[in-house]
């Protein structure tokens, strides 16, 4: 059996391959392909992390692979963009559970003009608060060691923790899912099956909604990680969808409840907005996709990545320089307290939405096996 390996990246029609791999896996099955139960946020992010980085081995993927192999599946496939994300050490762990499955590891990979202010967004519906301004000049800094700058780290420690099959493919239309095409030979007509979602799932948020919950986030993050305590606790995960929907929903509800709040926010953030031409950074993409370049020739990953230039017309951003500490503190507590309050709502909803979905799909199971 053959283990196929998406590793991401992030914002790059993920999504909707994970949802198809869900969709389609009693279908896939009968190909001889299998995809091991993805969970409830439709990818093995969280299974994947639980067994490499927090040693949750009651939760690992391990055993589905080996029950597969010995059921004659010439093929599995795994697919969780937090890969991209792995240290060297975790692709070491990595690469020791699956070397004999002869396993490919593929990338899709999108231009920095565009992958950023895209990703910036995710990260703050994930808890960041920088502000675009600030996240480019972090990585800018950063670039040697930072996945989003350099999207060369990953192949490159892929490669030394014993990867020997890579591939880098530039985004566009469903690549992912025609790489699965060419590595098990089915052609896509017949692994699509009519599954594939026909819109985007993730669309980037409201230019103003993202700037509220970057402030609201920047005012809850000095008390604290607000996802502390809940990791693997067998419950609910705090892994991306939960934490964006945590965070947008408390800012709808705080934006409801206390629009006099939200609109004291939005004077400070209006105050001082700007406008982030992404043009202004081409020549340092140049320069990342060169590095870019190099490191694949060295690590010895193919590159299908074309031309992997930039689109001729570079988006403008509307962005704002604003930090809560030019809010009261007064102001603050009262705003981290009505936080505080709407999301423990949030997270109990949550929960007993996970464990009444759980008693509906094992009472379908144990329907089906009466």
């Amino acid at each position: 059996m053959r283990l196929i390996i998406h590793g991401g990246y992030y914002k790059t029609g993920t999504t909707a391959f994970q949802r198809w791999l869900h969709a389609s896996r009693d279908r896939l099955s009968g190909m001889g392909i299998f995809v091991p139960d993805p969970g409830p946020n439709n990818n093995h992010g969280f299974a994947l992390n639980a067994s490499i980085r927090a040693g949750r081995e009651e939760l690992a993927l391990w055993p589905e692979l080996e029950a597969a192999a010995r059921r004659g599946h010439g093929f599995a496939i795994v697919s969780a963009e937090t890969i991209a994300s792995y240290f060297a050490r975790d692709f070491e762990v990595f690469h020791d559970r699956v070397r004999d499955y002869d396993p490919v590891l593929f990338m899709v990979l999108r231009h920095w003009r565009e992958y950023l202010p895209s990703k910036h967004a995710q990260d703050i519906r994930r808890g960041d608060w920088l502000t675009l301004p600030g996240f480019l000049s972090r990585l800018e800094r950063d670039h040697d060691r930072h996945p989003d700058a350099n999207f060369g780290l990953p192949f490159r420690r892929a490669h030394e923790a014993g990867f020997g099959s890579l591939l880098a493919v530039g985004y566009g239309g469903d690549v992912a899912l025609d790489i699965v095409a060419e590595l098990t030979g089915i052609a896509v007509s017949e692994l699509d099956g009519g599954q594939w979602p026909e819109r985007r799932v993730n669309r980037r948020l409201d230019p103003l909604l993202t700037e509220r919950i970057r402030m609201l986030n920047a005012i809850a993050g000095p008390h604290g990680e607000l996802f502390a305590g809940h990791a693997y606790d067998g419950a609910l995960d705090p892994t991306l969808p939960t934490r964006f929907l945590l965070l947008t929903e408390v800012t709808r509800r705080l934006s409801i409840r206390h629009p006099e709040l939200i609109a004291k926010i939005d004077a400070c953030i209006e105050a001082e907005e700007v406008a982030v031409s992404m043009a202004e950074y081409v020549g340092l993409f140049d320069r990342w996709r060169a590095d870019l370049r190099r490191t694949l020739s060295e690590a010895g990953v193919e590159d299908r990545l074309g031309a992997f230039e930039a689109p001729a017309e570079q988006e403008t951003i509307r962005a704002s320089l604003a930090e809560s500490d030019r809010l009261p503190a007064a102001l603050r507590e009262r705003i981290y307290r009505h936080i505080v309050k709407i999301r423990g709502e949030v997270w109990n909803e949550l929960k007993e939405r996970r464990s009444r979905d759980a008693g509906l799909a094992q009472g379908r199971t144990g329907a089906g096996t009466t």
